[in-house]
């Protein structure tokens, strides 16, 4: 697939990129050297990569609480298990809606000409800042430094007794569910060993 033909937001992204780089290689002139144009460029750069990146995540997110979501409708052989996938399901969607409330929105047709006034075509993207500020995930009231491991095991359990209550029932939904279930399980039990 050529990098004009990426669909969807991705492929906006990456057109504005090469859009970038024509406007750039046609009125760069070498000697009249315009920085501002040449800080806009890397900005714009900059931006279309954070804009991926946190697009990327987001999608990850979304899928990963529609999972989640499918699998609180499966009855659960233990309440304290709801709890926790319930609590991790909320937060991922909590967490989805505010990146994608960050995410600024790409122009279908972009005005080239604001990169010879030094700004560039994708706004900023802050994603520094929205994982230094994350707090969508709220810890158990009762978690101290000497329950940590204890309460990390418990979502270990919850997470295998999730996975594990999948393949008695033969779910439709296995072939998208477990690898999740699996790898959160997996690492809470390294994490707590």
């Amino acid at each position: 697939m050529a990098m004009g033909t990426v669909p969807g937001p991705v492929g906006q992204v990456w057109r504005i990129v090469m859009l970038t780089m024509e406007y750039f290689s046609s009125n760069y002139d070498v000697n009249n050297q315009n920085k501002s144009m040449i800080q806009a460029l890397c900005d714009t750069f900059k931006n279309a990569l954070d804009w991926v990146n946190g697009y990327s995540y987001l999608q990850a997110l979304q899928s990963e609480a529609a999972l989640l979501q499918q699998f609180q409708a499966l009855p659960v052989v233990q309440n304290s298990d709801v709890v926790y996938l319930n609590n991790r399901a909320t937060a991922l969607v909590s967490c989805a809606s505010a990146l994608s409330n960050i995410l600024p929105l790409i122009p279908p047709t972009p005005n080239l000409g604001v990169l010879a006034q030094g700004q560039p075509l994708i706004s900023t993207v802050d994603l520094v800042s929205f994982w230094m500020e994350f707090s969508y995930e709220t810890p158990t009231l009762s978690l101290t430094p000497s329950s940590f491991s204890t309460e990390f095991q418990n979502v270990a359990t919850a997470f295998a007794n999730a996975l594990a209550l999948l393949e008695l029932q033969g779910s439709t939904q296995n072939s998208q569910i477990e690898p999740c279930l699996q790898n959160l399980s997996q690492a809470a039990q390294v994490s707590s060993a």
